[in-house]
């Protein structure tokens, strides 16, 4: 699971990357297919710029939707959960980085009914 993690650190803050591992928010969605013995795809990806800070000239912010579906070994749609969230983009010397992401507790709430 820490290889999985891992691979998302590319596209985060070093900041950010450390907040949302600590949040276990990496290995979530997987634990969430694994109960249910299931795999999941994403689907609906929306992003909509909706602030831009001028004093910040290299972030953006965003907020995105999408839908993760949970499927049986069989094909059959178990679940489908849409997520809502935001998220700031900004321009490191590394180029571009997500340095704020934030969706609600859904898997959390699945993984601990």
């Amino acid at each position: 699971m820490l290889d999985y993690s891992n691979a998302y650190s590319t596209y985060l803050t070093e900041e950010e990357f450390e907040d949302l591992s600590a949040k276990r928010f990496f290995i979530i969605p997987q634990e969430v297919a694994n109960k249910q013995n299931s795999t999941i795809t994403v689907q609906n990806i929306k992003f909509e710029k909706y602030g831009e800070d001028q004093e910040e000239s290299d972030s953006i912010d965003f907020e995105q939707t999408f839908t993760l579906v949970f499927t049986d070994q069989e094909g059959n749609t178990v679940d489908e959960v849409e997520l809502k969230g935001q998220m700031k983009v900004v321009d490191t010397e590394n180029g571009l980085k997500i340095d704020r992401y934030h969706d609600g507790q859904t898997l959390v709430d699945m993984l601990y009914p």
